[in-house]
């Protein structure tokens, strides 16, 4: 299975500063996968959780994330909250949201408990839409068996057109 894994970068690597907390989430997501046996696609371990991101263009990025995006199976994009109790500033995780949908990607959003209820209006409705799970990420890191199976479990459904 290829997992392409999204959530934010620069609201929450300025500069390549560490944002241990998610750091230890999308390691250990991309980790958990991986002894799976799956696919990783990732932009925050490509580009260093952003410590490396200047060495790449706009367009390489768009780029890359586009064709990983056709390429997976499953897109798992991180939402954690931020001070305010809403979901932290990602412009390019809800790029990507926008392009799984339209791919007809089965999508696993890792979000802190009850901070969904806080997001946009297009976030709340995408499961009208597209086929959208949700986990809590505090469930996935002290269960990762629980990820496992919920990609499992999405990645043989039927996907939406």
């Amino acid at each position: 299975m290829k997992v392409l894994i999204g959530g934010p970068i620069q609201h929450a690597f300025p500069h390549g500063q560490s944002a241990g907390a998610l750091r230890e989430v999308i390691d250990r997501v991309a980790g958990v996968v991986s002894d799976a046996r799956g696919d990783v696609f990732s932009a925050h371990r490509t580009e260093e959780f952003g410590e490396s991101a200047t060495e790449f263009s706009p367009e390489d990025v768009t780029e890359r994330d586009f064709n990983w995006m056709q390429r997976c199976d499953v897109f798992v994009p991180i939402l954690p909250s931020n001070r305010t109790d809403s979901i932290m500033r990602t412009d390019g995780t809800h790029v990507e949201l926008g392009w799984a949908s339209a791919l007809g990607k089965p999508i696993v959003v890792l979000t802190d408990s009850g901070v969904v209820h806080h997001g946009s209006h297009l976030l709340r409705g995408l499961h009208t839409i597209a086929t959208v799970s949700f986990l809590d990420i505090d469930d996935v890191m002290v269960k990762p068996q629980t990820l496992l199976e919920m990609l499992d479990d999405v990645h043989s459904a039927p996907t939406r057109p």
